[in-house]
């Protein structure tokens, strides 16, 4: 597993404008909470389990399984909702496995 630093934690979170009382807040605001669930498939996508995510972000891990899998049908089905954070992802991603290669 590829572990993050805190200086790619800031990233994300700067890449996406989200803050951390955003993260781990209970705002129902769209905006807010779509860019929350992507932080967290984001995070996934790097390794971390739904157990760590939630320890991490003070969420349970049922919230964080759900809106994994709801940027994950977003994503698959073109949603508009997801498409100003794609580069955002890929760019998160790709930084990252050029700084910590998964092998």
């Amino acid at each position: 597993m590829s572990t993050l630093t805190v200086g790619e934690f800031i990233e994300l979170s700067d890449l996406l404008n989200i803050t951390e009382e955003d993260i781990s807040g209970r705002s129902r605001n769209e905006e807010v909470a779509i860019a929350r669930e992507v932080y967290w498939y984001c995070l996934n996508l790097r390794g971390l389990g739904y157990r760590r995510i939630s320890r991490l972000t003070g969420r349970r891990k049922q919230t964080i399984s759900s809106g994994i899998r709801t940027i994950k049908n977003l994503i698959e089905t073109n949603h508009p909702l997801v498409e100003p954070y794609k580069n955002v992802i890929e760019i998160f991603v790709s930084t990252a496995n050029q700084l910590n290669p998964i092998i």
